[in-house]
C-alpha cells in the first residue's frame, strides 16, 4: 500500500484522488512519519454509503431551492 506525507497529499490531492478512484487502490497518509488517515475508494456496492450521498445530494438540492425563493421573494 502507498504511503504519501501530508505536505505531498495536499500540493498533489486532486491526483491522489484520481489515482484511488482510477486503481481501486488505498492510499495512506502520514503526518511526522506516523500514518494518519487512509483515502479509499468508496464502495459501489454498499446501500448505507449509497443512501447517505443521497441525502446529501437531497438536502444539498432543498438548500439551494430555498436560496432560490428567497431571492425571488426579494426581488419581488
Amino acid at each position: 500500500m502507498k504511503i504519501i506525507r501530508t505536505s505531498v497529499a495536499r500540493t498533489n490531492f486532486q491526483e491522489i484522488i484520481n489515482e484511488v478512484y482510477f486503481t481501486k487502490q488505498p492510499i495512506i497518509i502520514s503526518k511526522s512519519g506516523k500514518p494518519k488517515v487512509i483515502i479509499r475508494p468508496l464502495p459501489e456496492d454498499d446501500k448505507e454509503v449509497s443512501e447517505a450521498i443521497e441525502r446529501y445530494l437531497h438536502a444539498r438540492e432543498e438548500k439551494k431551492k430555498i436560496k432560490r425563493e428567497e431571492k425571488a421573494k426579494k426581488n419581488a
